[in-house]
């Protein structure tokens, strides 16, 4: 073993020699490298090989290669640059090629290695290593085909070599939307290189009748072919979307669009996506495009065309999907106001409209139609929401909301009965509970207290959260005194409700002479109630005798929890216990 770490640590000899006459470390800097990298060597030759160990020793090696970097641009050298840094890129990749033989089933260390080769510029040897790594794992993994046709295209500017690793992953993956994908982006951009490279040796912008004739590749007919063999295997609409999605961002692809366009038309004629994507190809029609009349098309034909395809659609696929897209799209036009202002609010009123006639508007669209709407335009759409969808706590809620911003007190109070009466759950009416309490709060505290008295009397799903707001706003309006006595009796009435006690120990805490009996009766409900599934509650009683109480009561705590405590708890409250007095050394 140490014949060979000292063999090899001698084959280094030259370059941390070099090292040092270029000043980029000094004689004890020297030292430590020679002395680090024996340890690593060391390690590399036991008999238990540990991923690791080489793992840890290339990382070293990257370190000390960017450290080397960094000095030389410190100190301004540029001679010996790269034999320095080829020996250690040549030592980094002698490591990386024995981790990949030791362990070749980690994909991560053949990742790893083809990223260091693109950073030192070893081409032939990712080259190499993306031909074993596929051999190995392309079976299980089509991504790392398309991560070798990447690197064969970008980084080689191979395309043979890129086509052949996804045939290979498609022969080998029959199905993979990932590859087919992949492959008709190839030929995408391949066409595009060499569509920029030809118009540059013109000195002109290549266009169409400027083709050479009989020349499929630079027309886009290599990635139509790919299209074509991906949609026989794949019969998915979002596959086929996207795809064309990919082709919008070529300017000499707009045959294939419409071909693609046409597929999407025969194959999946009642399909929400297909319409939604002929509409949005009229909104974003090229500028080329005319009408009839041969005259070009303004923005404002093209939003009038995406109108006419999603009326056409929601007549010929009426669901509520369909819908949702068309408003979607005319939503986001509205978010522009800059053009055609006019035309986009008339076009969201009566697309809206015509959902709500049609019963096609559901929450999400009710609530952003009225934000578009004043005085009592709003108020009737909000009425006629809550009609249509009468369990829409969120409909009830801004239905209240305007009555109240508007004084009409009666009318708002009419309201939230109606919805009580109406909303199945008792727990999602609780936001219109709160909202009605914080409106009476500030104008009418009677009938806040009135109102809180009613909701702790309903429903467990309104009652429970509501105690602890009750507790609070008694205090503040009334005195802890009064809080005190409402919460006497509140605190044994079932449902318990553990946010009440701690609500009101925290009141209590807040006192200007504090009232230790009342406090540690809050910690006793606690404790009685929620002690045995809840560790919080005895740290929180520990943590006020500590501070405000009596010391001596802890050890009484801590055995009272560990007999009422359930076993799996235990050793958490012990943890938790043992923390707490370490704190307060």
């Amino acid at each position: 073993m140490a014949e060979y770490v000292e063999q090899n640590i001698e084959a280094m000899i030259p370059e941390l020699e070099l090292m040092e006459k270029m000043q980029l470390f000094d004689k004890n800097e020297i030292r430590a490298i020679t002395k680090k990298r024996k340890e690593f060597e060391y390690k590399m030759q036991r008999v238990t090989k540990c991923k690791e160990d080489i793992m840890r020793y290339i990382q070293y090696e990257m370190d000390l290669m960017k450290l080397i970097r960094q000095k030389r641009v410190e100190k301004g050298l540029n001679n010996k640059k790269n034999n320095v840094d080829y020996a250690i890129a040549n030592h980094i990749n002698k490591l990386f090629n024995q981790a990949i033989r030791r362990f070749p089933s980690d994909v991560r260390i053949w990742l790893s290695y083809i990223k260091f080769c693109k950073q030192v510029r070893f081409y032939t040897c990712a080259s190499r290593i993306l031909d074993q790594m596929l051999e190995l794992h392309g079976s299980a993994k089509p991504e790392l085909y398309k991560l070798a046709a990447q690197w064969e295209f970008e980084e080689c500017q191979c395309v043979e070599k890129a086509r052949k690793f996804l045939l290979n992953g498609l022969h080998i993956h029959k199905d993979s939307k990932l590859l087919y994908k992949e492959a008709f982006k190839l030929e995408l951009n391949y066409a595009n290189s060499m569509r920029k490279e030809l118009g540059e040796e013109q000195k002109l912008e290549i266009r169409k009748e400027e083709i050479p004739k009989n020349d499929p590749l630079l027309e886009g007919k290599l990635a139509e072919v790919m299209y074509e063999s991906a949609v026989k295997k794949i019969t998915d609409i979002n596959f086929v979307v996207e795809l064309h999605s990919l082709t919008k961002e070529y300017t000499f692809t707009e045959g294939l669009q419409e071909k693609i366009l046409n597929d999407l038309k025969d194959r999946f004629p009642k399909d929400e996506l297909t319409w939604d994507t002929l509409a949005k190809r009229e909104l974003f029609a090229s500028s080329s495009k005319v009408n009839s009349d041969d005259s070009p098309l303004s923005q404002k034909d093209k939003i009038m065309n995406c109108e006419k395809v999603y009326e056409e659609a929601c007549e010929s696929v009426p669901t509520q999907r369909m819908w949702n897209m068309y408003l979607d799209t005319v939503v986001q036009l509205n978010q522009d106001q800059t053009v055609l202002p006019n035309y986009k609010k008339n076009l969201f009123q009566r697309a809206f409209k015509e959902a709500h006639k049609r019963s096609m508007l559901d929450e999400k669209y009710y609530l952003i139609w009225v934000d578009h709407l004043e005085g009592p335009k709003l108020y009737n759409t909000l009425k006629e929401g809550t009609k249509r969808l009468p369990q829409s706590v969120r409909l009830w809620e801004a239905r209240l909301k305007f009555l109240l911003s508007k004084g009409e007190e009666a009318a708002g109070v009419k309201v939230f009965n109606d919805a009580l009466a109406t909303l199945v759950s008792h727990e999602h009416a609780l936001p219109l509970w709160k909202y009605m309490l914080k409106y009476w709060q500030i104008t009418n505290p009677s009938k806040a207290e009135s109102l809180f008295k009613e909701g702790i009397a309903a429903d467990p799903a309104v009652s429970t959260p509501l105690k602890p707001l009750y507790l609070e706003w008694l205090t503040v309006n009334h005195g802890i005194v009064a809080a005190r006595k409402v919460y006497s009796s509140l605190a044994n009435m079932p449902p318990y409700c553990l946010e009440m006690h701690f609500k009101m120990a925290q009141l209590e805490d807040v006192q200007p002479q504090l009232s230790l009996k009342n406090i540690r009766k809050c910690h006793i409900f606690t404790t009685q109630q929620f002690g045995q599934t809840n560790t919080d509650v005895w740290m929180a009683y520990v943590k006020f005798e500590q501070k405000h109480g009596e010391p001596k009561n802890v050890s009484e705590i801590y055995s009272r929890a560990i007999k009422v405590l359930k076993p799996h708890l235990v050793d958490i409250f012990v943890s938790e216990f043992s923390l707490s007095k370490a704190e307060c050394f």
